[in-house]
């Protein structure tokens, strides 16, 4: 009972209030912030409280950097150590150090007040900018924004970081644009509401017929047995179909492999062919915490990071999950330990792309080293990221037919074999005209010759082009 009455007295705060009162967090669906480096953080008040102050709302922990290489799971989380909803339409927030932010929700246009006050009684000093209606995400909203100056114990301004720097405040929907106020006021980096959101399977394994894929595998063991195994792939999408219940997607690809071991003996070798592989759970996310959520399994410790950079994994929001973080033998830190006591393990999935890298480092004493290792390049119709050196003089062409054009056949190339696909052509009017099978070689010949002059259009394992007929 306790628990609905506070849900309805804080529905009414932003409801009633809503002329004035712009409260800066809300209950509800997490909502995600990027700042200008590609992080992704996230707010999600999932438990509130009453206090004597108000009403505290709790955002879920997450890792901060402490003292001497620890990593601290105290710090709270980067939004505030405690927000507390105060009766007066201030909205109090504690940084990691206990030290209170004011934000004061009901100033009004012009309107300034105390955001913090340094130790030696410097401040800084919020002014409300601007009101008015700006998009947000998916809706549009009435937004406060705030200026912010620094000024001596005596009121007077002076030089500070975060002079002229905004935050924004929107009336149902809270922080628009803000900064790590964990870290407050040494910490400048600004984050503004994004739609990067956590991943699911399917969402990384949206592939497209046609995609292409180059991947290289590397195993090595050094110790009493020296070992190392190498494999470069490419891989080509010829066909996706789901499950009925829509909770699987099937791929058909064919596959060109290269690869070399040593176990004591060198050996080397090619396959080539198709396969089908397939991938399950796809409205599961790939991680059910949230990004920088602190998760111990004792003695370890693991979290991953949201981010969305133009220049990595062709611009896709990805997801970067290291483990383990070591347990430092005192209370609530731990640190990162050599990798001779413990193994290094990072994995990235992006959206569109899959599994685009698997590292895992591990020494486990002298002479004794074991390193597995996976990078997915790229996805070559599309974009190729940067800083991954990519093997152009082994990726096959694409698809080529000719002459073209052709008074009555034509001659059609693939880089790879592909069985069980269909050429098909149809006409400006998009009537199809033509359809072959094509068997499981690198060529073919097609015989148009009955059909008119004109253009058409074929289509085969995902690729389009154009043939003339004269």
């Amino acid at each position: 009972m306790k628990n609905i009455l506070l849900i309805a007295i804080i529905a009414l705060g932003v409801n009633s209030g809503s002329a004035q009162n712009y409260q800066t967090v809300q209950l509800g669906p997490e909502r995600n912030f990027i700042n200008d480096t590609g992080l992704v953080r996230c707010i999600k008040i999932d438990s509130f409280t009453y206090s004597g102050n108000g009403i505290l709302m709790m955002n879920f922990f997450t890792i901060g950097n402490g003292s001497n290489g620890c990593y601290d799971t105290t710090a709270a989380s980067w939004i505030g150590k405690e927000i507390i909803l105060q009766p007066d339409g201030i909205n109090l927030i504690l940084n990691k150090a206990g030290e209170p932010i004011f934000i004061n929700t009901l100033a009004a246009l012009n309107d300034s007040f105390l955001l913090y006050k340094y130790p030696n009684n410097n401040y800084l000093e919020a002014m409300v900018i601007s009101i008015g209606i700006e998009l947000f995400m998916w809706d549009i909203d009435s937004v406060k924004t705030f200026v912010i100056q620094a000024k001596d114990s005596n009121g007077v301004n002076m030089a500070n970081d975060f002079n002229g720097l905004e935050f924004k405040v929107s009336k149902n929907f809270g922080f628009k644009q803000i900064y790590n106020l964990r870290d407050f006021p040494n910490d400048t980096a600004r984050y503004i509401i994004s739609l990067n959101r956590r991943l699911k399977w399917g969402e990384v394994y949206d592939f497209d017929i046609g995609d292409m894929f180059e991947y290289q595998n590397s195993w090595m063991h050094f110790g009493g047995l020296q070992a190392n195994n190498q494999s470069h792939w490419i891989i080509n999408i010829l066909d996706k179909y789901y499950s009925s219940a829509g909770d699987t997607v099937f791929y058909v690809r064919s596959f060109d492999d290269t690869y070399s071991s040593y176990n004591g003996t060198y050996h080397s070798g090619h396959n080539a062919g198709i396969d089908t592989i397939w991938y399950t759970n796809l409205n599961d996310y790939i991680w059910d915490n949230m990004p920088e959520q602190i998760i111990i399994a004792s003695p370890h410790l693991s979290s991953y990071n949201l981010l969305s950079q133009p220049n990595k994994y062709c611009g896709e929001t990805y997801m970067r999950l290291i483990d383990n973080w070591t347990f430092k033998p005192h209370p609530d830190c731990y640190s990162w330990q050599p990798y001779y006591i413990y193994p290094y393990i990072e994995n990235i999935y992006a959206r569109a792309l899959g599994h685009v890298k698997y590292l895992n480092d591990a020494h486990y004493g002298p002479g004794d080293v074991t390193s597995n290792g996976l990078i997915n390049y790229f996805k070559v119709n599309q974009c190729a990221p940067s800083g991954i050196p990519i093997i152009k003089a082994t990726i096959p062409s694409q698809l080529s037919l000719y002459p073209n054009p052709t008074s009555g056949t034509i001659t059609i190339h693939r880089p790879l074999p592909t069985a069980n696909c269909i050429l098909s052509l149809t006409d400006v009017f998009g009537r199809k005209v033509y359809a072959q099978a094509l068997t499981n070689s690198t060529e073919a010949t097609l015989d148009i010759s009955h059909l008119s002059n004109g253009i058409y259009f074929y289509e085969v394992a995902g690729q389009r082009g154009k043939i003339v007929k004269n």
